[in-house]
C-alpha cells in the first residue's frame, strides 16, 4: 500500500506507507511551493545566449509581466474572460480568471547592461539573454606530446 501526496497542480508523488519523507523530500516539496508551477519550462542555452520558454496558452502579451531581479527571473500571467447575454426575460453574467506565476533562477550569469528580449509566439513566451563574457565557454586546444 502506498500513500500518494498531491499539490494542487496535479503531480503525484507515491511514498511507501508506514513511512515518514525524508529531510530531501521535504525540501524539494518546499522548493516546489516556493517555484511555483513550473512544468513545461524549458531552460537552455547556447555559446552566447540563454533562453527561457515559458507556455502561457491563451493569454495576450498586454497580460504578461516579466520581471528580472538578482539572477531571478519572475513571469506572471492572468487572463480574465467576461460574457454578458441579454435574453427576454434572463441576463446572464459569466466571468472567468486563470493566472499564471513561476520563479526560476537562471543557471548561469547573464549581462544585465545588454537588453533582453521576450516574444510570445503561439502560445509560447520565449525570453533570451546574453550571457556574460566570463560565462561564455572558453574553447581550450589539447596539444598531444608525441
Amino acid at each position: 500500500m502506498s500513500l500518494t501526496t498531491r499539490p494542487f497542480w496535479g503531480f503525484s508523488k507515491s511514498r511507501s506507507s508506514g513511512s515518514l519523507p525524508s529531510l530531501w523530500e521535504q525540501l524539494e516539496d518546499q522548493m516546489e511551493d516556493l517555484a511555483g508551477d513550473t512544468r513545461g519550462v524549458h531552460v537552455w542555452e547556447d555559446d552566447q545566449n540563454l533562453v527561457v520558454e515559458v507556455p502561457v496558452p491563451g493569454v495576450e502579451a498586454k497580460n504578461i509581466n516579466v520581471t528580472f531581479n538578482k539572477g531571478v527571473l519572475w513571469i506572471s500571467a492572468e487572463q480574465r474572460e467576461e460574457d454578458n447575454e441579454k435574453q427576454k426575460n434572463r441576463h446572464y453574467y459569466v466571468s472567468s480568471k486563470r493566472s499564471y506565476s513561476c520563479r526560476i533562477a537562471l543557471p548561469t550569469q547573464v549581462d544585465e547592461r545588454q537588453e533582453s528580449s521576450s516574444e510570445l509566439r503561439n502560445g509560447m513566451l520565449v525570453i533570451t539573454f546574453k550571457k556574460e563574457a566570463q560565462a561564455q565557454a572558453k574553447k581550450i586546444a589539447v596539444k598531444s606530446k608525441n
